[in-house]
């Protein structure tokens, strides 16, 4: 595929989010099965955009007493094409979770069973 092959509105969002990549970070506050999830999806973020936004996402939860985080991870294209690899952000969210668990005061956290690019995550809301 060459830049040519690409559709123009496409290819303007693709520049438009190399040229600022905070502009695209989603963070949303949703109603889900009668609990306050918040919600991040860390598609087209490097680990370290995906490590900023969990922290100030772990930090707003606190702020505003929700102990749900929603994180959007994907599976990776590489997965979806047949190559069984999965994307970066799949592998790496998981791990960097565990070594946050602590200090962050997660009570758990596990893949969606009905959607596996979506890990669930509890929060320890106690002081």
């Amino acid at each position: 595929m060459n830049n040519s092959d690409i559709p123009d509105d496409d290819r303007v969002t693709w520049e438009n989010f190399l040229k600022n990549p905070d502009q695209y970070q989603q963070v949303k506050q949703i109603q889900k099965q009668n609990n306050n999830i918040i919600q991040i999806d860390l598609h087209n973020m490097s680990i370290k955009q995906a490590d900023k936004l969990i922290d100030k996402t772990i930090v707003y939860a606190r702020n505003h007493n929700l102990d749900t985080i929603s994180i959007i991870t994907g599976i990776g294209a590489k997965h979806i094409n047949n190559t069984k690899s999965f994307g970066t952000l799949y592998t790496e969210i998981p791990r960097r979770l565990e070594l946050l668990k602590e200090q962050a005061k997660i009570i758990k956290y596990h893949r969606n069973k009905n959607n596996p690019g979506e890990i669930i995550v509890k929060l320890d809301l106690k002081p």
